[in-house]
């Protein structure tokens, strides 16, 4: 199991046997702000969010950010120009990688071009979110404002539901 732990301000494996391991705690030597959200992508290495939620006071990065962990350990940070980066989530081809902004209300899409490596930066869908899901056609799922909404890999809405309890993240 690869956990954001928040509050502990890191990226860890758990293993079988229980054994939690650190795999990213810092970024040029300073503590993450709040690890939030990990995608893995498909070449041994993982997405992550890293958003400030509870106190301002502790933090050591400036910017809220998404990173990338490759298999070997190696953090850098990818995109570095959102308000409040929470959900990411990559299309089952492995070739788009989409990060919802909940801080600048809209998810956008990257291109993947290789392990660490995003391009072409475009805005995907008008809302936030806080955790999105993708279906084997390419369908993202996200949370945002009490309702789940849906886009098609084009970004054109084909869903939007209201609970009766607001949901928070899928």
């Amino acid at each position: 199991l690869v956990a954001c732990e928040g509050g502990n301000r890191r990226l860890t494996r758990t293993g079988f046997d229980g054994k939690v391991t650190p795999l990213a705690a810092t970024f040029d030597g300073r503590k993450f702000n709040s690890p939030n959200d990990v995608v893995p992508d498909g070449h041994g290495g993982f997405y992550f969010s890293d958003p400030r939620y509870g106190k301002g006071d502790e933090r050591e990065i400036d910017v809220e950010a998404v990173y990338y962990i490759d298999k070997g350990g190696k953090v850098s940070q990818v995109a570095a120009d959102l308000v409040k980066p929470n959900g990411v989530i990559t299309s089952p081809d492995e070739r788009i990688l989409y990060v919802a902004d909940a801080g600048g209300g809209k998810i956008y899409a990257y291109d993947l071009e290789g392990p660490g490596k995003l391009a072409n930066k475009r805005e995907f869908a008008p809302v936030g979110s806080d955790g999105m899901t993708v279906d084997r056609l390419g369908n993202v799922y996200v949370t945002w404002k009490g309702e789940v909404v849906a886009f098609s890999p084009a970004g054109g809405e084909v869903l939007r539901l209201a609970p009766p309890e607001a949901p928070a993240n899928c």
